[in-house]
């Protein structure tokens, strides 16, 4: 059962990013209709763990919301800042 749009989902994860973390900022970039990139600046030393764990908890956040063939890599972008691209069908 669909509850929410991934697009929503994902604009609620950044700007809920707050609440759990007392570094960074977010955004959300559309690249195409079924590609987004969630990024974070101001976040120097971001863990690799926890950007595994992101690419995870995204996965499976975007398949919930009614994704399939979900896709989500990471990597840094910049000096502290973050990226994960996530596609989906």
């Amino acid at each position: 059962m669909k509850v929410v749009s991934i697009d929503s989902i994902i604009e609620k994860s950044a700007r809920l990013w707050h609440t759990y973390h007392r570094l960074g900022k977010t955004r959300v970039d559309r690249v195409g209709p079924k590609l987004l990139h969630f990024v974070v600046v101001e976040y120097p030393g971001l863990p690799e763990n926890f950007q595994e764990c992101m690419c995870g908890y995204i996965s499976q956040v975007l398949e919930l919301a009614g994704g399939t063939a979900v896709r989500v890599s990471h990597g840094a972008i910049g000096s502290g800042q973050w990226c994960w691209k996530l596609s989906w069908c």
